[in-house]
């Protein structure tokens, strides 16, 4: 499955203004948390693209989400801006109402889900 996807570094600094989080797993047995994202690739395009932000060796996850926020703000994207770490430390997602964080012994992953 691994093969089905490219790493998108030029939207991990992008901020991921604007993202509509689709689903949050976090796996407790393989410390992992894996973001479904739809966000647009760059400032350019407006049409959003399916990625994936993968956290492994993760060591503490916080999510406070308000599901009805996120639901009203689908439309123009639920992500005002992230932080992600660059090495082993903790990146942060802010949302409307909300924020995800992660901390983990390695930077995450941005990935574009190809279909």
């Amino acid at each position: 499955m691994r093969a089905n996807y490219v790493i998108e570094q030029q939207l991990a600094l992008d901020h991921g203004h604007d993202s509509l989080v689709q689903d949050i797993a976090i796996d407790t047995l393989a410390k992992t948390v894996a973001i479904r994202l739809l966000s647009c690739p760059d400032r350019r395009t407006h049409r959003r693209v399916a990625l994936e932000l993968l956290f492994q060796q993760v060591e503490a996850v916080t999510v406070d989400a308000d599901m009805i926020e996120l639901r009203a703000e689908a439309g123009a994207g639920a992500v005002k801006h992230w932080h992600l770490a660059e090495a082993a430390g903790a990146s942060y997602i802010h949302m409307a109402k909300g924020h995800v964080s992660v901390a983990a012994r390695q930077p995450p992953e941005l990935i574009r889900v190809r279909n």
